[in-house]
């Protein structure tokens, strides 16, 4: 066996989930303001969910609330003493493990290097005999024709047992190098546990709650928005020459009459629809696709301030597709390196230069999304359901925009997959064990006196995306579900439901 080419093997990284979810339930609290070993699968919309509190207060499970899918979470009281006890003891340990690695990694190289060493000494060997071998069979080939036949098979016996005693060593190296490959495995393992635990100690994301409430208040200033600024309907004949809808808010928003239509809505659907609804679920859906659908959506405003020759790059757009391929060979890279890299974007002020890049960054999404605003403004939306904006409706509506774009931001700075929940993601009925739908507070009389009149009821309008996070804020956990929003969608008044 090539010594050389057995040693060029060494090299592996190797990471194992269980591990890392041991070591991150105190951190992870801090990071998600749940446990990721008992984090609840589903989470609950702003006015069903208790706030779940910071750590360094006591954490409180969420309660679960009529969803059969649901995972109760134990009520967990940890006082800040013992908080901190844990995360010392877990770092202390972490660091004690390293050390014993090191040790054991170290003495087991040294002994495959000492076998290598015997290895080449007895190829050494080999060779040598091999071309005392050849050198006896040149010299006694006439001895072997006169009748002596044993005499050109001396020496090969040597050969052999020298052979066969290359080869035990070889196989205990081959071993000694699979045990330093285990060894740095987990080495790897327990270092990167240190450097997350050092790296989640400075990144603390925002809580989850806080995101909700964020989301939930901007949501509103949406609303009153379009019942400030949406227009009114024509006083023509036809419904849809009252209020026609443009394709492109239809097909984005799915309105829908409850009798199937393939035409979208009816006429007597139309005279009941409020035109705030239909612009505010445009407005919605317009800013969530191009906000949290694309983190870097402000990333082509950052490179003119860079170099004003990247003025029509999209790189935006570029980089998001390269992230997505990324994703699809190798999603917990993909998802680490869009996170460092927002990071690196949108540090924490912790110095001068820190608060340097994060000033540039926020100067950068703040333009991005003046010019979604305009785009907004001048798009689809306008044609019927917008009159002439004056300055000051521009300025309220780019201050909510503009709050989007930095809370997007918080979000991407996590380790976990950003996905929105748009119309074709969502079932066409409505049900009330469904934990991503919400009905939207149009419904309030239903939700009142009996919510199972909502039961199973057709969607006609989807006035707000679903905002859904999938694993852990760390990346230690790829499969639990965050929703920070559920999907808030208009079914329509009780009276139109006669086809259901």
């Amino acid at each position: 066996m090539n010594s050389a080419s057995t040693r060029s093997r060494i090299k592996v990284n190797v990471k194992t989930q269980a591990d890392r979810m041991k070591l991150h339930v105190t951190s992870s609290e801090q990071q998600d303001g749940e446990p990721t070993s008992k984090r609840q699968k589903i989470s609950q919309s702003s006015h069903e969910q208790k706030e779940i509190g910071d750590v360094k207060s006591g954490t409180k499970g969420l309660q679960n609330i009529s969803d059969p899918i649901s995972v109760k979470i134990l009520d967990v009281r940890l006082s800040p003493k013992q908080i901190m006890i844990d995360s010392i003891d877990a770092y202390a340990e972490d660091k004690f493990k390293i050390v014993k690695l090191r040790e054991a990694k170290i003495q087991a190289e040294n002994k495959a290097k000492a076998l290598e060493k015997r290895v080449q000494e007895l190829e050494t060997h080999n060779q040598n005999l091999e071309a005392k071998l050849r050198h006896r069979k040149s010299t006694r080939a006439i001895t072997a024709k006169n009748g002596d036949p044993e005499a050109s098979k001396t020496g090969e016996g040597d050969v052999e047992d020298t052979k066969a005693e290359v080869k035990k060593p070889e196989e205990r190296v081959e071993e000694l190098e699979n045990q330093v490959m285990e060894l740095e495995a987990e080495l790897d393992e327990a270092q990167d546990t240190i450097f997350n635990m050092d790296d989640n100690a400075k990144w603390t994301p925002k809580q989850d709650s806080e995101i909700r409430e964020r989301l939930c208040k901007l949501e509103t200033k949406i609303r009153r928005y379009c019942e400030r600024h949406a227009g009114e309907f024509s006083n023509r004949t036809s419904a849809k020459a009252r209020f026609p809808i443009p394709d492109d808010i239809a097909e984005e928003i799915w309105l829908r009459s409850n009798n199937r239509s393939t035409e979208g809505l009816t006429d007597e659907i139309l005279c009941r629809t409020e035109p705030w609804l239909i612009l505010s679920a445009w407005m919605n859906c317009f800013f969530y696709r191009k906000i949290f659908g694309n983190p870097f959506f402000f990333t082509n405003e950052l490179l003119k301030s860079v170099q004003e020759e990247f003025e029509k790059t999209d790189f935006a757009s570029a980089i998001h597709v390269l992230l997505l391929d990324l994703r699809k060979s190798d999603d917990k890279d993909g998802l680490k390196l869009r996170c460092d890299l927002m990071r690196a974007l949108y540090p924490r002020d912790t110095s001068e230069k820190a608060k340097d890049r994060r000033k540039k960054t926020l100067t950068a999404v703040r333009k991005a999304c003046h010019g979604l605003t305009h785009e907004f403004l001048k798009g689809p939306a306008s044609r019927k359901t917008l009159p002439p904006p004056d300055k000051e409706s521009v300025q309220v509506l780019l201050e909510i925009v503009t709050s989007l774009g930095i809370l997007s931001l918080d979000i991407s700075t996590q380790r976990s997959a950003v996905i929105l929940k748009r119309k074709n993601q969502l079932p066409r009925v409505f049900s009330l064990s469904d934990s991503l739908l919400e009905p939207n507070s149009l419904h309030e009389k239903e939700l009142t006196i009996d919510e199972e009149q909502l039961e199973n009821r057709h969607i006609m309008l989807v006035t707000c995306p679903g905002l859904v996070l999938r694993g852990s804020s760390d990346g230690t956990d790829k499969e639990s579900l965050r929703i920070l929003r559920k999907a808030i969608v208009w079914m329509g008044e009780p009276e139109d439901e006669g086809d259901n």
